[in-house]
């Protein structure tokens, strides 16, 4: 019985550990969202909590022929990539179907992000994708998912004890 009750606590144990390495791994490129056009990176917000610093990107409509929901939230994420570099110092974020970004870059004063940087050329974008560098101060984890209703993506970076 003890043994039973010891095995089942060590199995619990494992899954924990596994669980908890799965959401915040290192050196890895986490895409979802969908393909489209015709989108606006309308506002990012930065939370700190004590577990993660926690960035919101607020999706709108793009203005551009003249859209009728231009301004408006976006009912879509569009399609994204978020490439944590190997030395978890930096991530590339890239937004495609997005053809502007309106926001204003979010105060990153006591944040685990040093700055965040626009990547610009063909090398990096065409005419519907942005790209930015987020540099950080320490090595993170991270963790990225949608909201709806407004639509958001969300990256939830964690630091990483290495």
């Amino acid at each position: 019985m003890i043994n039973h009750i010891r095995q089942k606590v060590f199995l619990s144990i494992l899954m924990v550990l596994f669980l908890s390495s799965t959401l915040y791994s290192s050196s890895q490129t986490i895409e979802g969202g969908d393909i489209i056009d015709g989108l606006d990176l309308s506002k990012i917000e930065i939370g700190v909590d004590d577990k993660y610093t926690r960035m919101v990107f607020h999706i709108n409509y793009w203005e551009g022929y003249t859209n009728p929901l231009a301004n408006t939230p976006s009912d879509t994420t569009g399609h994204y990539i978020f490439k944590l570099s190997d030395d978890n110092l930096s991530i590339e974020a890239i937004f495609s179907g997005f053809r502007s970004a309106s926001f204003e870059y979010p105060d990153t004063n006591n944040t685990i992000i040093k700055s965040i940087t626009p990547l610009i050329g063909e090398l990096y974008n065409d005419d519907s994708s942005l790209s930015y560098q987020i540099k950080l101060r320490k090595p993170i984890g991270i963790k990225v998912f949608t909201l709806e209703n407004p639509t958001r993506i969300i990256l939830d970076s964690q630091i990483r004890v290495l």
